[in-house]
């Protein structure tokens, strides 16, 4: 066995020795590379952790939120007052501006001394109207009596009476002309029937035709008489669609007396609710020791004065309409009763035709029964070979001819007599249309004439100057108002826009705040109205504030209304909430273990917002029952499944 033995370094070979040093610096690498290695290993997670996104989070409450909805708009007149002129006349100098406080009687601005365009319009007319009469004075038809019975009032239910007894004459006279035509004609078959008994077929087939002719003639009547019926109905509506507007100015006079009798009431009411405000403030806010008058209006309209401005308001509306009503009608007054005298002027020619046309139809009638009646009598004495003595029908039938040329001259009477009457009636008609149309024109030359000089337009109430339409040099316009004015005391109205899904938050009633109230601070508000926004009517609402303060028509101001307060289950803060194409989600923090801890990624989760304020939102969506948070603030961008590291508060 070989001896094994341990030598000194110094006593190694040059050879051994070298392997051993090989081996000592492959030893010394090899740990410089595992501490190397478990280094970076070390510090890569520590410069990963560095480089993602630090995120703050916070666990999802639940809790209440009061829903606030911000709008912003302009501030408008709630009740402006427009300054009308009721002629055109050149502006002279204008004595008022925009945000001016004008009192009634002040005035606002000069007219020049011209006649107006209306004057001048008007005396066109006057002229036309009296060429219209000289000319109607011309017409053959008129006469004496037609010119006397074209003064005044024309007697319409005169006339009618006259027509309809003219025409029930006329109807018994043609019946009395039929009966003797019918004598007649049965007279003259008789006496040609006399000399045999044989009937033909041909007789029986001529017998057949004419009580044919006889239905169809009565069909005729028939219609003709419905159309008579017509025509009647026709002109009874056109009377009274006259005496309606001879009535209509009178009936608008009275709705706008009572209008303004309403608000005269309301607002001595509101001087005596004033005076009980008054009285109640001075009783330490009680109703205990206060007269029953005072206790009656405090009940009656509430211990504000906001109740009974608001009827005063509407009765402003009322008045205001009910004059603009009033105004229409008398300008319109004229056209509007000329216009209806045409209408019945049309109808009783309607009538008068329909009329000849029945009497046509009943002579066509007559004459087709009396045809068909002779020759089905003849054929009867035919058949029955019954004969009279020739003698004896020979004299019937003279008698009979001279009794039926009188009929018939009676009826060529009666039917003269109502072709004169209708013709007169259009002539007189005519005339007092004409003599009206002067009247009127020279009504209207007259009202305008009082304004012919310089015209001063005074503030008719007190207020403030919201606008001024006019221009020194150009003409005034019926149509539009000259200034515009702010009543003294009415309110302003305030509109802005929101989304259907936030317009759903509010109602109407709800109260309003300024957002910087520390500027207004006596500004009230409330909802009056919520409808469909005309420039986005599917997605959006319009909200319409009432408004009472120091404000001035034109000011933008922030109005916030608070909604209802609600409870929900889960509430985080509103910076947390994001939205995409595909709709509102958070990002929740979920960890995942790992051999070097636990790392955090943010998830997405889709949710749906019930309610937000200031700084909270209620969602609605898929969460653990607890334990959930969700990152509300990032150092920079994430996208859903990104990698994050929390934010050590």
């Amino acid at each position: 066995m070989e001896e094994f033995t341990i030598k000194k370094k110094e006593e190694l070979d040059p050879q051994e020795k070298s392997f051993r040093r090989r081996k000592d610096i492959i030893k010394n690498v090899i740990i410089v590379f595992l501490v190397v290695m478990l280094l970076l290993t070390f510090f890569s997670n520590t410069i990963q952790n560095y480089s993602l996104p630090k995120v703050a989070v916070q666990y999802i409450e639940s809790g209440t939120i009061t829903t606030v909805i911000r709008g912003e708009g302009v501030v408008e007149s709630g009740d402006p007052y427009n300054v009308m002129v009721k002629y055109s006349k050149t502006v002279g100098s204008i004595n008022a501006k925009v945000g001016q406080e004008v009192k009634e009687g002040d005035l606002l601005l000069t007219l020049q001394s011209e006649d107006s365009e209306e004057l001048t319009a008007a005396k066109k007319v006057l002229e036309d109207a009296k060429k219209a009469y000289n000319d109607a004075l011309l017409d053959p038809e008129v006469d004496a009596a037609v010119i006397s019975s074209s003064q005044g009032t024309i007697d319409i239910n005169g006339f009618r009476n006259k027509i309809s007894a003219l025409q029930t004459a006329i109807t018994l006279a043609e019946k009395t002309v039929a009966e003797k035509q019918k004598t007649v004609d049965n007279l003259t078959n008789q006496i040609s029937i006399t000399t045999g008994n044989t009937v033909s077929e041909a007789e029986k087939t001529n017998v057949a035709v004419l009580l044919k002719a006889s239905d169809n003639a009565k069909d005729a009547l028939d219609a003709a008489t419905a159309s008579v019926t017509s025509a009647q109905s026709a002109l009874d509506s056109a009377n009274a669609a006259l005496s309606a507007a001879q009535s209509e100015k009178a009936l608008a006079q009275a709705t706008l007396d009572d209008a303004i009798a309403e608000f005269n009431r309301l607002e001595s009411e509101k001087t005596a609710h004033d005076a009980a405000l008054a009285a109640y403030a001075a009783n330490s806010n009680s109703l205990t020791g206060l007269d029953d008058d005072t206790v009656a209006l405090l009940t009656t309209y509430g211990f504000n004065s906001n109740y009974i401005t608001g009827l005063i308001t509407a009765a402003t509306t009322a008045k205001n309409t009910a004059q603009a009503s009033y105004d229409d009608i008398v300008a319109n007054e004229a056209s509007n009763i000329a216009s209806a005298q045409a209408d019945v002027a049309l109808a009783t020619s309607a009538l008068s035709s329909a009329q000849t046309a029945k009497n046509t139809a009943q002579a066509a009638y007559n004459d087709a029964y009396i045809k068909w009646k002779n020759a089905n009598d003849a054929l009867i004495a035919k058949e029955n070979n019954t004969t009279d003595s020739g003698t004896n029908l020979n004299n019937q039938l003279t008698q009979a001819k001279i009794a039926l040329t009188d009929a018939e001259s009676a009826l060529k009477a009666k039917q003269d007599e109502l072709t004169e009457l209708v013709a007169s009636i259009g002539s007189i008609r005519k005339l007092s249309d004409a003599q009206k149309a002067i009247a009127d024109a020279q009504k209207e030359v007259d009202k305008f004439s009082e304004v012919s000089g310089a015209a001063q337009i005074l503030a008719p109430i007190n207020g403030t100057i919201l606008s001024v339409n006019v221009q020194s040099g150009k003409k005034t316009s019926t149509d539009d108002p000259v200034m515009v004015i702010q009543p003294e005391g009415q309110g302003f109205i305030m509109k802005f826009s929101l989304e259907n899904d936030k317009a759903k938050t509010i109602s109407v009633g709800d109260t309003a705040e300024v957002t910087n109230s520390w500027w207004y601070d006596d500004v009230q508000g409330a909802v009056t109205s919520i409808r469909p926004d005309q420039s986005d009517p599917n997605r959006k609402k319009e909200v319409t504030l009432s408004l009472t303060g120091s404000l001035t028509a034109g000011q933008t101001i922030t109005m916030t209304v608070a909604s209802k307060t609600a409870n929900y289950d889960s509430i985080v803060p509103s910076s947390a909430v994001r939205g995409d194409t595909k709709g509102k989600f958070v990002l929740v923090v979920e960890s995942k273990p790992s051999p070097l801890g636990n790392r955090y990624y943010a998830v997405r989760r889709d949710v749906e917002v019930l309610a937000e304020d200031d700084t909270k939102t209620a969602i609605q969506g898929a969460f653990a029952d607890w334990g959930e948070y969700v990152v509300t603030t990032a150092s920079k961008s994430i996208e859903p499944g990104a990698e994050v590291r929390l934010s050590e508060n």
